[in-house]
């Protein structure tokens, strides 16, 4: 007998009930043509990031409950900040995606958040690092007696 098993992408939520803590779950779906989807990250306003599966390959997306997901790049998305600013990796480059300029390279390595500021931290050439648009980017170096971060 074969048993065939779907994940499903979904993002708990917290919500207040008769004095304890109850979860949401939202279903995000999928894009068009593809089957599975990942949740990498979300915002304090409920948008969430991550990578979808679809004809054209590994998509990074936003979702909200507005929209649905949208697909904004071939990659991963793995964090958003509260004005919309997502951050991922896309073949071993790390990414800037806005509404208004779309995905944006902004150097070699792999991205694991971005914060209020805009700011991007990750991982380039085995040091951890730091970016933000104004000062560029900044090595964080390895924790002491390590080769790489």
């Amino acid at each position: 007998m074969r048993t065939l098993t779907r994940l499903v992408p979904i993002v708990l939520t917290p919500a207040l009930g008769w004095g304890s803590l109850i979860y949401n779950a939202t279903y995000l779906g999928t894009l068009s043509g593809g089957s599975s989807s990942s949740p990498w990250g979300i915002n304090s306003t409920g948008q969430v990031v991550g990578t979808a599966g679809s004809s054209s390959g590994s998509q990074a997306y936003v979702w909200s409950s507005g929209t649905g997901m949208v697909p904004i790049g071939s990659g991963k998305a793995v964090g958003i900040d509260d004005s919309g600013q997502v951050t991922g990796t896309s073949s071993g480059q790390v990414f800037l995606w806005t509404s208004g300029a779309g995905m944006v390279t902004i150097l070699s390595g792999s991205a694991v958040g971005i914060d209020a500021l805009g700011e991007i931290a990750g991982s380039s050439a085995g040091h951890a690092f730091l970016w933000s648009s104004a000062t560029g980017k900044t090595d964080l170096g390895v924790l002491p007696g390590a080769s790489s971060s």
